[in-house]
């Protein structure tokens, strides 16, 4: 069945020590899914909710000439995916995308740039946001021919998409190994589950204030501004998985 084949590439991601190797493994298995092209996007202004989601593509495949296309004529700035992306908190299909309601003028864009993805080989596709504890972080958009993927499927690749985020994004500045206590991990994964530092202390049996100690060397250590950036570097440096 399809579906172990896309529980064997979640157990692969963290095996392969080569990133081009985990990327040639996942086109393998979209390929199963007739599902041949697709770009794995890391947010760009991760501050705060825009009207507009800038998304910088950390890994991609188009048909030929489609991004060229795409990029001439501004596409991206009516794409209904990209236009619903930044507001689903799950995966959804393109179509499903396509259905909401605009102006005339806007339609008749919307519907040209339909026309054209689906001479390129663009029938249909999803889209999976990747969400971290600051708001959108990334997607994962599958285009290719029309494919009914299954419930079952589309949370098996919810969780994919947010595994090949972590394991390939762009990293950020050079930072030295970190060493953390066993309180300050017990901590940090408390955070990560979005617990208050008043839960960490209950779960703890210590104090708010010495929770608030810990989670001040938390920052100091992961170089964070905050207790979500804390978080966030902690997944980029793999202390949390």
């Amino acid at each position: 069945m399809k579906i172990s084949l896309v529980i064997h590439m979640l157990a692969l991601v963290d095996e392969f020590q080569d990133a081009r190797a985990v990327i040639r493994e996942f086109e393998r298995l979209i390929e199963h899914y007739d599902l041949r092209y697709y770009a794995l996007y890391q947010r760009s202004q991760p501050d705060g909710i825009t009207t507009r989601i800038s998304l910088t593509a950390l890994t991609e495949r188009w048909p030929d000439g489609w991004q060229k296309t795409y990029a001439e004529r501004s596409y991206r700035l009516i794409d209904p995916v990209f236009l619903q992306i930044g507001s689903r908190s799950q995966g959804f299909r393109w179509r499903d995308a396509t259905t909401a309601s605009v102006s005339a003028a806007l339609r008749r864009r919307i519907d040209r740039m339909l026309g054209e993805a689906r001479a390129r080989g663009l029938a249909d596709g999803y889209a999976f946001p990747i969400h971290s504890a600051r708001g959108l972080a990334g997607g994962l958009v599958l285009g290719g021919n029309s494919v009914d993927l299954g419930p079952v499927e589309i949370a098996l690749f919810e969780t994919l998409a947010r595994k090949l985020f972590w394991r390939l994004q762009a990293p950020e500045e050079a930072t030295p190994a970190v060493a953390l206590t066993q309180r300050e991990e017990e901590t940090l994964h408390y955070l990560a589950d979005g617990m208050t530092s008043a839960e960490i202390g209950q779960r703890l049996s210590i104090s708010v204030h010495t929770v608030d100690w810990y989670v001040n060397r938390l920052q100091m250590k992961l170089q964070a501004r905050n207790r979500h950036h804390a978080v966030a570097r902690a997944f980029r440096l793999g202390l949390l998985t």
